[in-house]
């Protein structure tokens, strides 16, 4: 394992630190018009920082989508939860607003009552508090 680390280090070194150049074959199966491509080190090596630099842009895109797909389907369970939040309280609004306009009611007939006594007793001739 590690002889295999020491070999990986001397391909690297020979591509990042000598100066040599690579040449490309492409060649057909019927033997026609071989293509060759020859590279220097310093086109190997900007092709292998463009391609790294594409890579680590594409796995950070990647990162980024995924955290928003995970924060987006958070925000929609905390939407949801609020939702039914919401409408239990509205209900709970809305039963409150029924108590009120009955209590509202009962307050209006003892109002009247109220009054009503104060006039029976003014009309006896007790003295009543305005």
């Amino acid at each position: 394992m590690v002889k295999s680390f020491y070999a990986v280090g001397r391909v690297l070194k020979s591509i990042f630190v000598k100066d040599n150049s690579y040449t490309f074959a492409l060649i057909p199966d019927n033997g026609e018009e071989i293509k060759k491509t020859v590279f220097s080190n310093s086109q190997f090596r900007a092709v292998l920082c463009v391609a790294a630099f594409s890579f680590t842009a594409l796995l950070g895109t990647a990162c980024y989508y995924s955290y928003m797909l995970n924060a987006s389907a958070a925000e929609r369970q905390e939407l949801a939860e609020f939702r039914r939040v919401k409408q239990a309280q509205e209900q709970r609004l809305q039963e409150l607003s029924i108590v009120s306009d009955k209590l509202q009611g009962e307050m209006a007939k003892l109002n009247e009552l109220e009054l009503e006594v104060k006039h029976q007793m003014e009309q006896a001739g007790m003295q009543v508090e305005k």
